[in-house]
């Protein structure tokens, strides 16, 4: 025993700034991403028909990265220029929307994503800025638990009847990589931070629920089958004449992939716990 105190106080004696700079702490930021990455995805386009009667359609190009996104974080400095955190973000995406326009009727389909996140990084710290100012740099992996996307298809106008059903796009995980470079401000036991945040992430759902139907704000999700209501996306599916469909079972269709890449601007603080 006198032998371990005796080596704690050796290195404590030794290298003190270094075990001092060893700290937990906790940071907290909120931000807007832009999409990055888009794509193009079958049938989802936009259909316009003009006075002329001429009809065109136009490819949509979307990537569900666009949005606001919350961040929860815990760190552990190991020495002023390297830690290790594990951050937690809420992403609630903006809508991608496809549009159908005839002379009667409007219809408009759209797309948004959702994700719940944790990415372990490690980060590198700089002294050298400005007055109190040091930049620093974070990489890790970024893993989505429980994403999903919403998907809604609208007639809109006063002269028709009006429809509306919402599908949840749901099931796996997805990972990707999240990197950053940031700038921040130090204070005795708080830090001002703001981020560039860069995230390649895209998520292939498994399932698609049908979860509301109704015709002019009338539920009529009742009249529909477990076929209709229920997706399961499958990497192979058969085609040929003796595949039939069982309306108590869940339909099957393809798999896809959609975009949640983006890069964004984050605002926010950190503070040493202990």
């Amino acid at each position: 025993m006198k032998r371990l105190i005796s080596m704690c106080i050796l290195l404590l004696l030794m290298n003190p700034q270094e075990l001092l700079a060893q700290k937990f702490y906790m940071k907290s930021n909120l931000g807007y991403s832009m999409a990055t990455g888009p794509q193009s995805i079958v049938e989802f386009y936009d259909l316009i028909e003009e006075n002329t009667g001429s009809i065109y359609i136009e490819q949509n190009k979307i990537s569900l990265g666009q949005g606001l996104q919350t961040n929860l974080g815990f760190g552990y400095g190991i020495n002023p220029n390297f830690a290790l955190e594990l951050n937690f973000s809420y992403f609630h995406g903006a809508k991608s929307k496809r549009e159908i326009g005839t002379l009667d009727n409007y219809f408009e389909m759209s797309l948004r994503g959702r994700m719940i996140s944790i990415s372990p990084s490690i980060v590198l710290s700089s002294d050298k800025g400005y007055s109190d100012l040091s930049y620093y740099s974070r990489a890790g992996l970024i893993m989505g638990f429980g994403p999903s996307i919403v998907f809604l298809t609208q007639s809109l106008g006063e002269r028709i009847t009006l429809y509306e059903q919402r599908f949840i796009l749901s099931g796996s995980s997805a990972y990707g990589f999240n990197g950053a470079f940031g700038v921040k401000k130090k204070f005795e036991r708080l830090d001002l931070f703001l981020e560039l945040d860069y995230r390649a992430i895209s998520y292939t759902p498994s399932k698609m629920t049908m979860v509301k139907s109704t015709v002019n704000g009338d539920s009529n999700l009742d009249r529909y089958n477990t076929s209709e209501i229920e997706t399961v996306f499958v990497d192979e599916l058969r085609v040929d004449n003796q595949s039939s469909n069982n309306p108590s079972k869940a339909s099957e269709a393809l798999t896809s992939s959609f975009a949640f890449s983006s890069i964004g601007l984050n605002f926010g603080l950190s503070f040493i716990l202990f």
